[in-house]
């Protein structure tokens, strides 16, 4: 059995979150989903903070770390779809960015390659988590925010395919 890092642990806390999530705001508890929501993003910065401080950085961590990430803000963007909070393009526009950053650095880590992770994607992601729990609370400046978000993720979108661009001519 492989022992857990604390960093490791502190991301699965943000997996298993997820599903009362989920169920918290398609049962109509969009307070405490929002809540749940602002907990699971903060675990984000926290498990990333512990693994440099601890010197705990490891290939499960970088694995894990995006994968729920990417698990956690495709499961909130499916309920803004299914609630028809935002316009479904702009979900989708997201959810496809997200997954496609997500396969195309499993794919060059396959290869051998490895693309870190930029500023203009982690403002993007921050700008998501933000959005998230204002739009689910029904604040005008929550939609505002995800639109910016969604501008952010495009851009980053193609500041990897420029790096990725390079990467392969090298």
């Amino acid at each position: 059995m492989v022992a857990l890092s604390i960093p490791n642990l502190v991301t699965l806390t943000r997996l298993i979150l997820v599903p009362a999530i989920i169920t918290a705001a398609l049962s109509g508890k969009i307070h405490l989903a929002a809540l749940l929501f602002v907990f699971a993003a903060a675990t984000d910065w926290i498990d990333g903070y512990l693994a440099r401080r601890l010197i705990k950085i490891s290939d499960l961590g970088r694995l894990l770390d995006p994968l729920v990430d990417r698990i956690l803000i495709v499961s909130v963007l499916a309920i803004f779809i299914i609630k028809d909070l935002l316009p479904l393009s702009i979900v989708l526009v997201v959810i496809l960015r997200d997954i496609l950053v997500l396969l195309g650095s499993w794919f060059l880590k396959a290869k051998g390659r490895e693309i870190e992770v930029t500023f203009l994607g982690k403002l993007s992601t921050a700008l998501i988590m933000i959005s998230v729990p204002l739009v689910l609370t029904g604040h005008a400046i929550g939609a505002w925010t995800f639109y910016i978000a969604a501008l952010f993720s495009v851009i980053s979108f193609l500041d990897y395919l420029l790096k990725i661009s390079a990467l392969s001519k090298s």
